[in-house]
């Protein structure tokens, strides 16, 4: 884990309220949400991540396209 000063000016730049951290299954994002979390940030963790979203044909994924 980085420093709190370090994670402070890495976070510098969140204004959303809603915050949700995600990543390819969701283990990763855990380390992220610890981060937040010690800066005082409230955010949330969706588990499942990019495996779990994109197993539903009805959930909308930008391709960039």
């Amino acid at each position: 884990m980085q420093s709190t000063e370090k994670l402070k000016r890495y976070f510098s730049e969140i204004k959303d309220e809603n915050i949700v951290v995600y990543c390819g299954s969701g283990v990763t994002a855990s380390v992220t949400l610890l981060a937040l979390e010690n800066l005082g940030v409230e955010a949330k963790l969706y588990p499942g991540g990019w495996s779990d979203w994109s197993s539903y044909e009805d959930n909308e994924v930008a391709t960039g396209k």
